[in-house]
């Protein structure tokens, strides 16, 4: 029965992340989506429930890996093309479209109607880049930082050229918070260097400009519910590696057992979505909250994302995004595998039979499978590890291994 509740929580909260997101950026109607990545989980609970067979943790993780990619591909391939700059306001829905593409549309044009501020920015977004008044540019480049000499009205962007005197970073950033003063969210501001070494601005049409003048809602319930599934999956996860069986999850003491996995694997992820939506929002751009992935199986999760709702205005910006939760994913893991090995105990590998292979465990992992671990094994175990043993991880310790 357990399990039967948790898929209707998982498929539910899936369910309500793929039409809020996917539905705007894919032609792909998204309940096939949720059908496709819904697949795993259901071949699971049928497996154990209806059949009585547990199925081997590689295939279910093949099958979610094939749910994964054929998802993604059918996302990139109906993925909408944004609109250019060109074309004109309620085009889009002169044409038949889709029973699920036209819902979207019609919440899209409900949330356009909310005030008068918001139709008098999509008047201005809407308005031909070649009407943008030429004064108006002028404004945004001072001549101690660049020179503007020539703007060239292009369909897709504006040229503007001159001389660069100032440097190319501190230059971007006054140009660009310029722009953002006098347009809005209008343009993306580019910074390039010409065929004769010469840099120029481009200004190209920020095509999430429309999608910032109807109102983003957040989903912090969502969140929420999500951070308690995925800590109740990965609750019920580490208490099976602890050895706890399927009719014992429901009892609390038993339950506990799991809780050091289920702590680690959260404090990992936490940290590493968590630091990325601080410094995006520290670079002033705009973010979802933390999602976590509740996978009532193996691990527990599948991980944690966030959706950036702005363009990256520059590769400082995108480097430190990228680089942040990497940097802090990595150190809290590192910390958890070093505190959960002090828990840990080697041991000798377990007895397989000639000719089979070995068998892959949770608890007796051959530390000569990762140089990283063999030396921080080395260091906290000392000379209780001896060649040809295999360690008993701590369940904070595997978070950590699974973590770095």
């Amino acid at each position: 029965m357990a399990d039967w509740i948790l898929l209707a929580l998982v498929g539910s909260a899936t369910y309500l992340l793929l039409q809020k997101s996917v539905a705007r950026l894919s032609k792909v109607p998204w309940r096939i989506l949720w059908l496709v990545m819904m697949m795993p989980p259901l071949i699971w609970v049928l497996g154990r429930q209806v059949f009585q067979y547990e199925m081997p943790p590689l295939l279910m993780l093949g099958l979610f890996l094939a749910s994964y990619f054929t998802s993604m591909t059918l996302v990139r391939r109906g993925r909408l093309r944004p609109p250019t700059a060109g074309s004109q306001p309620g085009a889009e829905n002169t044409s038949p479209v889709a029973g699920s593409d036209r819902e979207s549309l019609l919440e899209a044009e409900e949330e356009k109607e909310d005030s008068a501020a918001d139709l008098a920015s999509a008047a201005l977004v809407h308005t031909p880049i070649s009407e943008v008044p030429r004064e108006k540019l002028s404004h945004c480049f001072p001549w101690n930082v660049f020179y503007l000499q020539s703007v060239e009205y292009r369909p897709q962007a504006i040229i503007c050229r001159g001389n660069l005197r100032a440097d190319p970073t501190e230059a971007y950033e006054r140009v660009q918070r310029n722009v953002e003063n006098t347009f809005g969210k209008r343009f993306l501001v580019v910074l390039q260097e010409g065929f004769a070494g010469k840099p120029f601005f481009a200004l190209v049409p920020n095509p999430a400009a429309r999608r910032s003048l109807t109102r983003q809602q957040e989903w912090p319930l969502l969140a929420l519910g999500l951070l308690l599934f995925t800590f109740w999956t990965t609750l019920t996860a580490g208490a099976q590696a602890a050895g706890v069986g399927p009719d014992r999850l429901l009892h609390l003491p038993s339950l506990l057992k799991g809780l050091p996995y289920a702590v680690g694997i959260l404090a990992i992820l936490g940290s590493h979505e968590g630091i990325r939506y601080w410094v995006a929002r520290r670079h002033g751009i705009k973010t979802s909250l933390p999602y976590f992935i509740p996978v009532p199986f193996v691990l527990g999760t599948f991980g944690a994302f966030i959706e950036l709702k702005e363009p990256v205005p520059n590769r400082k910006v995108l480097f430190d995004i990228a680089i942040a939760g990497p940097l802090a994913g990595s150190l809290v893991a590192l910390a958890m595998l070093l505190l959960g090995l002090s828990f840990s105990a080697p041991g000798d590998p377990p007895a397989v039979p000639e000719g089979q292979p070995t068998p892959i465990s949770f608890h007796r992992i051959d530390p000569r499978l990762s140089v990283l671990l063999a030396i921080l094994a080395r260091m906290v175990l000392g000379d209780q590890l001896q060649p040809g043993q295999v360690i008993d991880l701590h369940p904070l310790a595997f978070a950590g291994w699974l973590g770095l």
